[in-house]
């Protein structure tokens, strides 16, 4: 298999880099085995994209067989294998939802398979896949999946905290806590309805679009930063 493979490739790399270093001898880096390195290491998370069942329970496996933190991307039969991804505690990054049954993969897909797993305790976030989904419907994405019986705290989490915690970034964005990042959007409504618009947005504290601003044809200067 060549996931697996791979994995050993950067198994034997991590284990040559750490004797070189004890021997103070040169080591040629790989930039493609270092990044794998940092996953079997746990420094980073491995994010795989997976449609059917099957696929993931190889995907178990595999995070089994080398230690890995595993983050299923697409999720689409992810209902079928629900209770174990649950038991497991792996999250998924379900969808795009706004797309065909274009190939094999999909012929099972459901807008419904979300609540599916959440309702099987399994953590939950919300994709476009963009640009196969431009981002602008994301949170039309969360609305539709509350409409196919998902829990509205639970698509507001999955647009927020959830996809946070999964990419490890809990610690600076994802939440209204005192020390993280001052991300913020007002809405002039309840988000997940689709009447509601984007009035006030900030950026590490800093205003960087206002609706106000647009009706009148005035941009917002971006923070120094995001320029």
């Amino acid at each position: 298999m060549v996931l697996r493979q791979a994995f050993e490739d950067a198994r034997h790399y991590a284990a040559s880099r750490a004797q070189a270093a004890t021997e103070g001898k040169p080591f040629k880096r790989d930039v493609a085995l270092e990044t794998l390195a940092d996953v079997l290491d746990g420094k980073l998370i491995w994010d795989q994209h997976m449609h059917r069942h099957d696929d993931i329970a190889t995907a178990l496996r595999l995070a089994d067989e080398f230690g890995y933190k595993l983050v299923i991307n697409h999720g689409t039969e992810g209902h079928k294998v629900a209770d174990v991804l649950a038991e497991r505690n792996i999250p998924v990054i379900f969808g795009p939802m706004f797309t065909s049954r274009s190939k094999v993969e999909l012929k099972d897909r459901a807008i419904a398979n979300l609540a599916a797993l959440a309702k099987a305790g399994v953590k939950v976030a919300i994709t476009t896949d963009h640009p196969v989904v431009p981002i602008d419907f994301l949170v039309h994405q969360a609305s539709l999946a509350v409409k196919e019986g998902l829990p509205r705290q639970t698509a507001l989490e999955a647009l927020t905290v959830n996809p946070a915690e999964m990419l490890g970034l809990d610690d600076r964005v994802g939440s209204l806590t005192v020390g993280l990042d001052a991300d913020v959007v007002v809405w002039s409504g309840d988000p997940l309805d689709v009447n509601s618009r984007a009035e006030h947005v900030l950026i590490g504290g800093a205003t960087v679009f206002t609706r106000a601003g647009v009706e009148r044809g005035v941009a917002v200067e971006r923070a120094e930063r995001f320029v």
